[in-house]
């Protein structure tokens, strides 16, 4: 959601104390592959999220040009029963404008022939980009 990353790595550095430390919340290419329902059940937004997101190498040597140092990547996952699919049939996920009607409308009907048998088991993965001034 950032235009300039290198611009907004400089004020970052620029405003924090020597020691502050800076968190960055990102999909990895690994996050973003692993995504239930998301990436599960519509696959064609994988390439489109990776195409849209850094990698976290691009994002640290912008971080290490800006001055950051001593980085440390912490995963997250955050599981939950997903029994909704109305933010999906809203295309509410950014990635779902990026991929093909017949895509999209194939994802869906993965989705009602799995929730007919219940909640999914969601999976939202996250990558935390931890750096210090």
């Amino acid at each position: 959601h950032i235009v300039d990353r290198t611009i907004a790595a400089k004020e970052a550095a620029r405003v924090l104390q020597p020691g502050g430390v800076l968190a960055i919340a990102t999909d990895s290419e690994d996050d973003l592959a692993r995504r239930i329902p998301l990436s599960s059940h519509f696959p064609e937004t994988v390439e489109a999220e990776r195409r849209r997101y850094p990698t976290i190498g691009t994002i640290r040597a912008e971080l290490a040009g800006a001055g950051f140092r001593e980085f440390e990547e912490r995963h997250v996952l955050f599981t939950y029963p997903m029994s909704n699919i109305r933010p999906y049939r809203d295309k509410a996920f950014s990635s779902l404008h990026l991929i093909s009607d017949s895509a999209f409308v194939n994802g869906l009907e993965r989705m009602e022939r799995d929730l007919a048998a219940g909640p999914i088991a969601a999976e939202s993965h996250y990558t935390l980009l931890v750096a210090l001034r």
